[in-house]
């Protein structure tokens, strides 16, 4: 992530450990179809934690093993009346 200050980028996180500008990864992802699939789903994931698992009327939410082929699905959870 880059947020633009008094006119300068700082980079967060990986970016910034790896030395990736927004602009390199934009490139990544845009020539890795395959790639851009996975990081697509795990940012639905983490959006839909974010903006529906946050109500108080969910709870027990669990989060399943993408490798258990037993259990399909991603969440699991209870939600109160």
């Amino acid at each position: 992530m880059e947020e633009i200050l008094e006119g300068k980028e700082l980079q967060v996180g990986i970016l910034k450990d790896w030395d990736v500008t927004l602009e390199e990864l934009d490139e990544i992802l845009a020539s890795r179809p395959s790639l851009r699939g996975i990081l697509m789903g795990f940012l639905a994931e983490y959006k839909l934690s974010q903006l529906w698992f946050n109500d108080p009327r969910i709870s027990h939410l669990v989060r399943y093993d993408n490798h258990d082929r037993k259990s399909s699905g991603d969440f699991g959870f209870q939600k109160r009346q």
